[in-house]
């Protein structure tokens, strides 16, 4: 007979629960709360892995892993970074910056002037999807 042991199974099962609670909590803990500026953004139904989450409050304070942090450590962590980058290519970092509606221009250039500086050429801009394109009222 064909006897099926049910206890390694249920053991898979709470490593996978517990697997997804952690991970859902790194995933929470790049995102600061911030009032992103309200932008239809990209359409596209594919979402790339995010990388590097830089968020920029309103008032000019950078977080990143869920801590504020001053700005040669915000160099630092690009670098490393831009070191450590897929193939040696620093423009294959991975940047999605979060900058607050109160942010300032100043403040938003000078990260991506801190992202170029160092090869990284590209990075994605958080924006809040409009109520009226997410199906709810004005």
């Amino acid at each position: 007979m064909f006897d099926v042991a049910i206890v390694p199974l249920i053991d898979v099962v709470f490593f996978l629960i517990t697997f997804f609670m952690v991970t859902a909590q790194f995933a929470e803990a790049n995102r600061a709360d911030l009032q992103l500026p309200i932008e239809a953004g990209e359409r596209g139904e594919s979402r790339e892995q995010d990388g590097l989450v830089i968020n920029l409050t309103g008032a000019g304070e950078v977080i990143v892993l869920g801590s504020a942090i001053p700005w040669d450590e915000l160099e630092r962590i690009i670098m490393d970074q831009a070191k450590t980058a897929p193939g040696g290519d620093p423009g294959a970092v991975r940047v999605v910056l979060r900058a607050d509606r109160g942010a300032s221009a100043a403040q938003l250039n000078r990260v991506i002037r801190l992202l170029s500086s160092h090869g990284v050429g590209t990075a994605r801009l958080a924006t809040e999807i409009p109520s009226t394109e997410r199906g709810g009222g004005p």
